[in-house]
């Protein structure tokens, strides 16, 4: 993830792919509550999605990162 795609999400709500509800004032309010209904459902599944790559993502990036460590000689400097 780049440094702007971080920044995106930490400051914005462009990152939400979802389009924003139209509400449309000609139809009855059943249909307009079961397509907000559907709207919601639509951005509640694509937080979920996110939130899992994001988990994903920290859970590969920690693996690297104790991998790296593993992989580093254990050297002990001499204390002054």
């Amino acid at each position: 993830m780049t440094p702007e795609e971080k920044r995106e999400i930490i400051e914005t709500y462009k990152w939400i792919k979802v389009k924003r509800y139209q509400l449309d004032e000609k139809k009855s309010w059943e249909e307009r509550y079961r397509e907000l209904e559907r709207h919601h459902l639509e951005e509640t599944n694509f937080l979920i999605s996110k939130i899992r790559q994001l988990v994903e993502l920290k859970r590969s990036l920690t693996q690297l990162s104790r991998q790296h460590h593993r992989d580093q000689p254990n050297i002990h400097l001499p204390y002054k």
